[in-house]
């Protein structure tokens, strides 16, 4: 259970975080105020353009594959991007980000609903909710 409220969690920091950071994002890859917008913007927008389809994918072959896929591509994404030193480079980074958040956040929801008894199904994804910031 633990794991399965630490992605959500994850996921969501990608997005506030980025805010913390966007002065030294700036400063760091000389990124104007559209890109710094698009370095924001990218990555809500292909999650949320993405969820369904990955919620979609995830019931028919296999929500531990597109789980576990989503968040290898969530940290390769992650790791290439603390590297990255072109803002457009991050812009796209971002966007992967994001299309891996969106296989990830309804693998943990389906993966509680599928792993918890009838009764305790309530209590799981109140606990799985609540962690997220």
């Amino acid at each position: 259970m633990a794991v399965t409220c630490l992605v959500p969690a994850t996921v969501v920091s990608a997005m506030a975080s980025l805010n913390v950071a966007l002065p030294d994002i700036a400063r760091a890859t000389h990124a104007g105020q559209t890109q710094l917008s698009w370095i924001i913007d990218a990555y809500s927008l292909v999650f949320a353009a993405l969820l369904l389809l990955a919620a979609t994918l995830g019931d028919r072959f296999c929500r531990r594959r597109v789980l576990l896929g989503g968040l290898a591509l969530f940290a390769g994404g992650s790791v290439a991007a603390a590297f990255a030193s072109e803002p457009e480079t991050l812009i796209t980074l971002r966007a992967v980000l994001g299309m891996a958040a969106a296989f990830v956040m309804p693998a943990t929801v389906s993966t509680i609903t599928s792993t918890f008894p009838r009764e305790q199904r309530t209590r799981a994804v109140s606990v799985w909710d609540g962690e997220r910031p």
